[in-house]
């Protein structure tokens, strides 16, 4: 027990993350408690500040899922049919940083309904979110000051990308062709999006399935993996040609934000950014961090943007396996095994 004391406090990085997670924990606890609570099944007339917008299942679609501030610590979700708009209202103002007035039926979290289910309460609870309005009408809205505007170029990006993309993967079905090529190019339908954006929305429910019984579902959640596949071409092409070992690493800290750009920024590429970053500026001031220091750094600034991140799975998963691989990667001089281990390790992250 000692050791395990040592190896912590000689951690500074390490003992600020233990502190900020308790932080989070105990501060989400406090909001969640201090949430206004409104009648279950009751007409409810709210206003409030909408603080995201998700990405629709296709670019076409015009329904939208929005998280909405009613106050400092109670967030509503609502489900949005754009294409019921008051006259005077415009698609393009329901966006994050618009001030809304919108009418629904409230309704709580539900709960797992078989053991490893999936819970509403739960997953509500993990995003801060009060409760949920069915059967929603917007009544008025007042567009976002300028404020927030790089926040809607992003938005505006992811779905450009989204469109993009569609038009470039989705499967086309010839007329007269056989039921076993159509089933086989909708099995696929989606999943550039889910391994390029992490937006499993346009998925076909046989997609997802096929992707969980092997195994491989995480594939689709963007991490580490696809940051190391996204620089892959851009490190061959610097060792080609004759750049500077500083002009390199400045290109490669640049572009490794493109695919959290374009992913919404989640926990996983998140940390595989931050982790990168850190790696980097151990170069440049000529010094090599301790790794468990480094992820406990990007663990730190993630609960710092995001606190009720403390209390997701996916944020504990995502850290826990770089975590591992960093503590129980074997310290063998064997190029066949460090390459096994790090092909592993590209996987599990």
């Amino acid at each position: 027990m000692r050791k395990v004391r040592e190896k912590i406090t000689e951690r500074p990085g390490l003992c600020l993350f233990i502190l900020i997670a308790a932080l989070s924990l105990v501060g989400s606890e406090f909001s969640l408690q201090r949430a206004t609570t409104f009648a279950e099944s009751d007409p409810l007339q709210v206003s409030g500040r909408i603080v995201e917008v998700s990405l629709p299942a296709s670019s076409d679609n015009y329904y939208r899922r929005i998280k909405l501030q009613v106050n400092r610590q109670t967030i509503l979700s609502i489900g949005l049919n754009l294409n019921r708009l008051p006259a005077d209202c415009s698609v393009d103002d329901v966006q994050r940083g618009a001030t809304i007035t919108v009418s629904g039926i409230y309704r709580n979290g539900k709960a797992a309904q078989n053991p490893g289910g999936f819970s509403e309460d739960n997953w509500f609870r993990s995003e801060g979110i009060s409760g949920k309005l069915t059967s929603a009408q917007l009544i008025t809205i007042k567009p976002a000051s300028r404020y927030y505007s790089p926040l809607h170029k992003l938005d505006r990006f992811r779905l450009r990308s989204l469109k993009l993309l569609e038009e470039s993967f989705t499967p086309k079905t010839a007329a007269g062709s056989s039921s076993v090529i159509s089933d086989f190019r909708l099995s696929h339908e989606g999943i550039m999006q889910a391994l390029l954006m992490g937006h499993t929305g346009a998925m076909t429910a046989y997609t997802s399935k096929a992707l969980s019984e092997a195994g491989a579902y995480h594939l689709v959640c963007v991490s580490g993996m696809h940051l190391m596949f996204f620089l892959l071409p851009f490190r061959k092409l610097s060792a080609w040609t004759s750049m500077s070992f500083r002009l390199k690493r400045s290109l490669l800290s640049a572009v490794v934000l493109f695919p959290a750009l374009l992913s919404g920024f989640g926990h996983g590429i998140n940390r595989a950014t931050l982790l990168f970053l850190l790696a980097s500026l151990d170069s440049r001031v000529q010094r090599r961090t301790d790794k468990i220091n480094s992820l406990a750094l990007a663990g730190s600034a993630l609960l710092i943007l995001q606190p009720f991140a403390v209390r997701q799975n996916g944020f504990w998963m995502s850290f826990i396996a770089a975590g591992s691989l960093k503590c129980l990667s074997p310290k063998a001089k064997s190029r066949l095994v460090n390459d096994l281990i790090s092909s592993l390790g590209v996987f599990l992250i």
